[in-house]
C-alpha cells in the first residue's frame, strides 16, 4: 500500500457508520478478545506447537496493569481505580507467578524481544513494584541482547511523576506511549480527565533528556463537546511537540460494553460524518506538516523506527 494513498471521506464516512464495529489496531489483543474457553491445556499445546516449528518466533510479552488514580469516561480499557496498596502487591504477586509459570514453557532459544506495559497507567503501582515485574521478566525469559528489547511503557501525563523517566530507562524502556485528547475545556470536562498540554510537553521532552528513543502519542477525538477549532489547535500543539508517532483514534462509544460510558452526555457527541471529516483534517495537517500516514490510524515521522 503506498504511504501517500489518501482515504476518501466517503470511505471514512462509511467505516464509522458501519453497522458492525471495524477492526481498529491496537497494541496488543483488546478484553473482549480474551476468552475462559482458552485454558491451559489449549495454550501449553499452542506454545509447544510454536516451539516446533521450523524457525520458531521470537517472543512478544504485554503486561497488563489496570489501575489507575481516577476513570475517564471514555475509556475502553480494563482499568479499575486503586484504592488500597494492598491490591497492587497482590496483583504484581500474580503477575510474577504467571510469569515464572508460563516463561518455563518456551524453548530457552526464543529471545524476546518486545515488551509493553500498559494498562491503566502503570506506574500507579509505583517503581518499586514495577521493578520487581521486569526483574522477573529478565530472570525468567530470555532476552534479546542484539538488538535490544525493545521495552515500551503506557504513561500519564496527569499522573505520572516526571521525575521516573530516568528509574524507567535504567529499567530498559526505550519508548514511552500516552493518550492525549483535544485541549478544550468542555471535552474534558465531560469525560472527567483534565490534561494540560503543557504537562504533556514536559514529559514528551523529558522523557527525551533522559534517553527514550521515541515517544508515541494517541490523540483521541470523536468525543462530547469537542469543537473542531480545538481539535485542530491541539494537533498543532502536538505537532509542535514532535512525537515519533501520532494514532488518531476515534471514540468507540459502547455503554452496553463500557458502562462509565453512559455517564457522557450522548447529546454531545459528534455525529458519524464529523469524525470523518475530523480525521481527513487531522490527516492533511500531519502530512503537511512531515508525518507520513502508515493506513489504518498511524502517522509517523521519517526515520522513527515504525517508518
Amino acid at each position: 500500500m503506498d504511504r501517500k494513498t489518501a482515504v476518501s471521506g466517503q470511505q471514512i464516512t462509511a467505516l464509522v457508520s458501519a453497522p458492525r464495529r471495524v477492526p481498529r489496531y491496537r497494541t496488543a489483543p483488546c478484553d473482549a478478545e480474551m476468552s475462559p474457553l482458552v485454558g491451559d491445556a489449549a495454550f501449553r499445546a499452542t506454545v509447544a506447537r510454536s516451539n516446533n516449528a521450523l524457525i520458531p518466533a521470537n517472543l512478544a510479552l504485554y503486561l497488563h496493569m489496570p489501575f489507575c488514580e481516577s476513570l475517564c469516561l471514555h475509556c475502553t480499557c480494563h482499568t479499575e481505580l486503586l484504592s488500597r496498596r494492598s491490591t497492587a502487591d497482590r496483583y504484581a504477586q500474580a503477575v510474577i507467578d504467571e510469569i515464572e509459570a508460563k516463561a518455563s514453557l518456551f524453548d530457552e532459544d526464543r529471545r524476546v524481544t518486545s515488551l509493553l506495559v500498559g494498562g491503566g497507567t502503570p506506574l500507579t503501582i509505583g517503581l518499586a513494584l514495577l521493578s520487581q515485574l521486569i526483574e522477573s521478566v529478565n530472570a525468567h525469559f530470555q532476552m534479546s541482547d542484539r538488538p535490544r528489547p525493545e521495552m515500551t511503557i503506557q504513561v500519564d501525563s496527569r499522573i505520572s511523576p516526571v521525575r521516573d523517566y530516568d528509574d524507567l530507562v535504567r529499567l530498559g524502556f526505550s519508548r514511552a506511549q500516552m493518550t492525549v485528547i483535544s485541549e478544550g475545556r468542555g471535552t474534558q470536562q465531560c469525560i472527567n480527565r483534565k490534561q494540560p498540554y503543557e504537562v504533556v510537553a514536559r514529559h514528551i521532552a523529558t522523557a527525551r533528556e533522559c534517553g527514550f528513543d521515541e515517544v508515541d502519542v494517541v490523540l483521541r477525538y470523536g468525543l462530547p463537546g469537542e469543537q473542531p477549532a480545538s481539535l485542530r489547535l491541539s494537533l498543532l500543539k502536538l505537532i509542535d511537540m514532535s512525537p515519533e508517532a501520532i494514532r488518531l483514534v476515534a471514540e468507540d462509544y459502547a455503554p452496553s460494553a463500557y458502562p462509565r460510558q453512559r455517564l457522557m452526555p450522548r447529546a454531545l457527541l459528534p455525529s458519524a460524518s464529523i469524525q470523518a471529516e475530523s480525521f481527513l483534517a487531522m490527516q492533511q495537517t500531519l502530512e503537511r506538516a512531515g508525518y507520513c500516514y502508515l493506513g489504518l490510524d498511524q502517522f509517523v515521522l521519517p526515520g522513527s523506527a515504525m517508518h
